[in-house]
């Protein structure tokens, strides 16, 4: 999850931060669309290495089983993205109860699946109820946005989103190398704990990070 995270913090090129700043709706889902357009490359890119890396990158982490478990980094990816998307398209229209709703239901269905899948021998279930928790999330919000926003996708064309591209290009520019280096702080502290100690090491010092 600290690789799919890290990775979830470039697959948008920060280009959802931009969705509240145009004044016209029909730019802000350009801006939405070229975001989830980068999130779906990354993506794609990401799968593609893990599929060849898979055991190397397993090994690296210090954890033979969590091999198969890595094939959900991608589907992790690219529900961040989206979610992130439709976060700031929710939040550029106002929509606080949308968005309060939204936090309490992800964290429910978080923890719901946790315990579920705990309760029935199921490992690796704060992977899955991580996923499902983040699916349920995004699906809430793309429903409200395709709701809102959905008169506006005519708008959506190549010039348009290569036009706020440049336009707002000091997002990946600027902001997106702070957050991958954070990121990146991030992911090597949970790898070199995992690879030098344990994995129930790095569960108890992850919950005392937190």
């Amino acid at each position: 999850m600290s690789l799919a995270s890290f990775i979830a913090v470039s697959a948008t090129g920060r280009y959802e931060l931009a969705v509240m700043l145009p004044k016209k709706d029909s730019d802000a889902v350009n801006i939405a669309f070229l975001s989830i357009l980068i999130t779906a490359a990354v993506s794609l890119f990401s799968l593609l290495i893990v599929y060849i890396f898979n055991t190397r990158i397993s090994q690296m982490l210090g954890n033979a089983e969590i091999a198969v478990w890595l094939y959900f980094i991608p589907v992790s990816v690219l529900l961040t993205g989206i979610y992130q998307s439709a976060n700031y398209l929710n939040n550029r229209r106002k929509y606080y109860k949308v968005l309060a709703v939204n936090r309490v239901m992800r964290s429910a269905t978080t923890a719901a699946t946790n315990i579920g899948f705990g309760l029935g021998g199921i490992g690796n279930g704060l992977i899955l109820g991580n996923i499902v928790g983040l699916g349920v999330a995004t699906g809430f919000f793309s429903k409200k946005v395709i709701g809102t926003y959905w008169k506006y996708c005519r708008y959506v064309r190549r010039p348009k989103i290569v036009a706020v591209a440049k336009r707002y290009r000091k997002f990946p520019l600027l902001n997106l190398p702070n957050a991958m280096l954070d990121g990146f702080r991030q992911v090597g502290i949970n790898t070199l704990v995992a690879k030098f100690f344990s994995m129930a090491m790095l569960g108890q010092f992850t919950m005392a990070w937190k």
